[in-house]
């Protein structure tokens, strides 16, 4: 059977609420004082997205077809945390550059790719991006097979029981459509979004 969306937020007894209870990092009207992450490892599987606990907290899931990372909440939707990640490492280290080649990309086969750039201006500023960009691009990862366990145990300790894509900032990229779709088509390892996860 297909694994289904696996919470970072784990049993009752072990939630972002009740761990903010113990450290007293909330106030009297249940705010928490200081912003920070809290890591806990998934110890529970939901077979749908309706089944999501009601909680204010946005919880860490891996998507069942998919196999990435998506951060859900039942009443505010969700984020795609490859896109997420790849927009902050390309705009703090490389001023959106790979988003607005992979946006020139697009006029390649009008021939004016090298025009696009431009007109960005000298500098885009990321908190000008908006969904008309990311939603003509695809955000995707360098290599479907690779595994973000290994990634997460060597930042927090935590080995998952879960495959899922690995976000590594050398694992994450940005593509049009077609180029996309070619590399689904081309993957070697056979495991495109729509199958199953490669061996645990």
């Amino acid at each position: 059977s297909k694994p289904g969306l696996v919470p970072s937020q784990g049993s009752r007894a072990n939630t972002v609420l009740s761990r903010e209870i113990v450290c007293n990092n909330l106030d009297m009207a249940s705010r928490t004082k200081s912003s920070r992450f809290l890591v806990l490892c998934p110890s529970s599987v939901y077979r749908d997205s309706a089944q999501l606990p009601r909680d204010a907290n946005w919880g860490l899931f891996i998507g069942p077809r998919s196999r990435s990372l998506v951060l859900l909440n039942k009443s505010r939707g969700r984020i795609d945390v490859h896109l997420a990640m790849l927009l902050a490492v390309d705009s703090v280290f490389r001023l959106c550059d790979n988003l607005i080649a992979a946006v020139a990309r697009l006029f390649a086969p009008f021939g004016s790719q090298d025009h696009v750039p431009h007109l960005f201006g000298p500098q885009l500023d990321p908190l000008q991006v908006h969904s008309g960009l990311t939603n003509a691009t695809v955000a995707d990862h360098v290599s479907i097979s690779k595994d973000g366990r290994e990634d997460y145990f060597r930042v927090f300790g935590i080995r998952l029981p879960t495959f899922f894509l690995s976000n590594a900032s050398n694992n994450i990229c940005f593509l049009t459509p077609g180029e996309a779709q070619e590399q689904r088509a081309h993957d070697p390892s056979g495991h495109g979004h729509g199958g199953g996860a490669p061996p645990a």
